[in-house]
């Protein structure tokens, strides 16, 4: 990913000589400015999948390089020292290299972290009938096996995101240094019991999931994030949520929420489908990748059995016929699959209805909804709410939106605003 980080460090750079030419104190760069910035030197860079959290994960990738810091008490960046701009060439080479990219094409880059495990089942052969890739992305597992702190985990989705089967997932992860228990308690008593039974042993990691069968609370999270051993780091709990939980997370006070690490299952990325399409030879596989993220989403319950163990031309056309119809058909259910039902959906549908996103004209819009009395729960609980099911995800403001206030775009999902665009058809 040299190429981008190339990039990237052009524009922090010249954002210091700015500042310093202008006698200002370094000041740094949001994820969202940096984005925004490379969008415009660039607008190949980062293609559909263009998000906050991807180009946040480069950032921190480029701070451990030794290229970038953070600016302390912030999540703005900088570059690490001056001496770095001596490194990449001075202020003429930055002034230079900002423009050299332009008319390069998509570096075509499928991020590690957003592939998707292959699951073998039973005798070992993948079940025509079973899921076939994991709901979980491998940047998503080693947020939870790999995640040194002391607080609780937390897995939210949706069911078309799978979320019914992450435990599933997780216990598939179970290796001679990972131990992983799921819950088989209902009470939040028999949960503290199996808890303190989790006693340190060995040098395996010992992880204590709680399927989104399991009716817990915010009540059972707190115990968690009180527990000595979890506080020890002997035993990392992790808690799984459908929509309901997620719904009831946003109510929850900001402090507590503070105390857990949150994981949002996502949608395919754009550059994984079409990696799998290119390796089944699929014909225009740009243009099918397209069309199948249009209809599906790109949530797992839909695409994983739509492209099965191998895309073809065959398999993919017959899964856009069917998945274009199932929403005509069935849009009330899948609302109900995606998590939107009531003050959510009507939140959602407000959304949809604007024409620009960000996250200033979104705030105003649910505003002047709750004050209208079309919802009854508060803007910021809605934004979350989608946030939490990855049904809206940051992506860069333009220039222009970043002059006039806002901080960031916030894009809904194509499966949401093909649902509620079918309902006004």
């Amino acid at each position: 990913d040299g190429i981008r980080d190339e990039l990237l460090t052009y524009i922090v750079a010249e954002r210091m000589i700015e500042e310093t030419d202008s006698g200002l104190q370094e000041d740094g760069m949001s994820a969202a400015e940096i984005l925004a910035h490379a969008a415009i030197y660039w607008p190949a860079a980062f293609g559909d999948d263009a998000t906050l959290d991807s180009v946040a994960g480069l950032l921190e990738e480029m701070e451990v390089l030794g290229l970038l810091r953070k600016v302390a008490g912030t999540n703005k960046w900088t570059l690490r020292s001056r001496s770095t701009l001596s490194f990449i060439g001075g202020q003429q080479r930055v002034s230079e290299g900002v423009y050299e990219f332009a008319d390069r094409p998509s570096p075509q880059i499928l991020e590690n972290t957003s592939k998707r495990r292959v699951l073998k089942h039973g005798n070992g052969n993948r079940s025509e009938a079973a899921l076939k890739r994991s709901a979980l992305t491998i940047g998503q597992e080693a947020d939870i096996i790999q995640n040194k702190s002391n607080r609780p985990i937390l897995v939210l989705g949706t069911e078309l995101s799978n979320i019914s089967l992450v435990a599933d997932c997780i216990k598939r992860l179970e290796s001679e240094n990972l131990h992983v228990v799921v819950m088989k308690a209902t009470s939040q008593q028999a949960f503290r019991n199996e808890l303190a039974a989790l006693r340190f042993s060995g040098d395996a990691q010992r992880l204590l999931v709680i399927p989104s069968e399991k009716d817990w609370d915010d009540g059972w999270v707190s115990q968690a994030t009180r527990s000595r051993i979890v506080q020890n780091k002997n035993v990392k709990v992790v808690f799984i949520g459908s929509s309901g939980k997620a719904e009831n997370w946003v109510r929850t006070d900001r402090e507590s929420r503070a105390e857990v690490d949150t994981i949002t299952l996502l949608p395919w990325r754009k550059s994984f489908i079409s990696a799998i399409l290119h390796y089944g030879l699929v014909h225009d596989p740009d243009r099918k990748t397209n069309k199948l993220f249009s209809v599906s989403g790109g949530w797992s319950r839909l695409i994983d059995p739509a492209i099965g163990d191998k895309a073809s031309d065959k398999i993919i056309d017959e899964a856009i016929e069917k998945l274009t119809k199932r929403i005509l058909a069935s849009r009330e259910d899948l609302l109900s699959e995606i998590g939107l039902t009531g003050d959510w959906a009507v939140g959602a549908e407000h959304i949809v209805k604007l024409e620009a996103r960000t996250d200033k004209d979104i705030s105003a819009c649910l505003q002047i909804a709750e004050e209208a009395g079309d919802i009854s729960v508060k803007p910021h609980m809605v934004i979350e709410d989608l946030q939490l099911l990855g049904l809206i995800e940051q992506a860069p403001a333009t220039r222009d939106e970043l002059r006039k206030g806002a901080e960031y775009r916030l894009n809904l999902n194509p499966l949401v605003s093909r649902l509620f665009a079918e309902s006004d058809g």
